[in-house]
């Protein structure tokens, strides 16, 4: 499943209408300030805070499955995006290279306002974003180099940064009957990792591809079975997944080793016990040969005594 991508905002989307008219968003409604006209009742566009806020946000929705805003305290100026995330999402990141699905994020000089937009995506050099400018524009796409350093924007802004929708991935792991796996056989993005064992256990917002993973723990709750598949807490349902356990034949593989290194002794020993029973044969043998020509030469003292 890939991020959402923005060529339009249907009016009625809830992404982009403020809590206060029964929408998702807590970013200012123009119609609040004078002179301010909304995109449509209850909006909070025309304004790049609005629009970049309500795409980020329905773009993290899409991809976990979640409806509502993860991250509604996007709701600052724009320029103050990366310090708010630091205070209340330290799980974002900031990267330099714009990526999609992310927030781009300037700082005007002077009394100037920061800029904020959404990325749709990103390839060859060139940035294809979603937009909205407070007082102007309500909505537009527009391609973005970085011939500049500020990725096409005036002298008058500096480029801070970009913050990515934070979708990491447990990593799968090579299939191995020595231990406890579960198989995930649907696509990424399908099955939820969760933070604990429940339903009601808090998403993390995660790829988990097809794949085989090793499970450190199961857990019963809520009607499924959950599984373990990282050391520091990360679980997943039964659902699309087959479960392995370790392998009985690995106990039959190590009960083999044991008895040929087993073998390998007693053949050692059997070695050393015949060489001593060899040399014991030679004896023996040289004495028996004697014993024989004791007896030869007995019988014959005696023919020539009784001759």
């Amino acid at each position: 499943m890939e991020n959402l991508k923005f060529y339009n905002i249907e009016q009625g989307d809830k992404y982009f209408i403020s809590v206060k008219d029964g929408g998702y968003s807590r970013c200012i409604r123009p119609q609040d300030y004078k002179d301010g006209v909304s995109f449509f009742p209850g909006s909070v566009l025309a304004n790049c805070v609005g629009l970049a806020c309500g795409a980020f946000n329905k773009n993290i929705a899409h991809l976990t499955g979640i409806e509502g805003m993860k991250y509604p305290l996007f709701n600052c100026n724009a320029e103050d995006f990366i310090e708010r995330l630091k205070k209340v999402y330290p799980d974002l990141i900031v990267s330099q290279v714009p990526v999609p699905g992310g927030m781009m994020v300037w700082r005007g000089k002077g009394d100037l306002a920061g800029h904020v937009c959404y990325i749709n995506d990103f390839k060859d050099n060139v940035v294809y974003t979603a937009e909205s400018s407070y007082g102007g524009s309500v909505f537009y796409n527009k391609e973005r180099t970085n011939g500049n350093g500020r990725w096409g924007m005036s002298g008058s802004y500096d480029y801070l940064g970009c913050i990515n929708p934070s979708i990491r991935t447990v990593v799968s792991v090579d299939p191995d009957n020595t231990k406890d796996q579960v198989k995930v056989n649907i696509d990424k993005w399908k099955l939820n990792v969760r933070l604990s064992p429940s339903l009601q256990g808090e998403i993390y917002c995660c790829i988990t591809e097809t794949g085989y993973y090793n499970v450190y723990g199961i857990s019963k709750a809520d009607g499924y079975t959950w599984y373990k598949i990282s050391e520091d807490g990360k679980y997943i349902a039964n659902l699309g997944t087959e479960y392995y356990p370790a392998s009985a034949e690995d106990d039959l593989i190590k009960q083999l080793e044991k008895f040929m290194i087993q073998t390998k002794t007693a053949i050692s020993t059997l070695k050393t016990e015949n060489a001593t029973l060899t040399k014991d044969n030679a004896v023996l043998s040289e004495d028996v040969k004697k014993f024989k020509e004791a007896i030869k030469q007995i019988a014959e003292i005696s023919n020539n005594v009784l001759g």
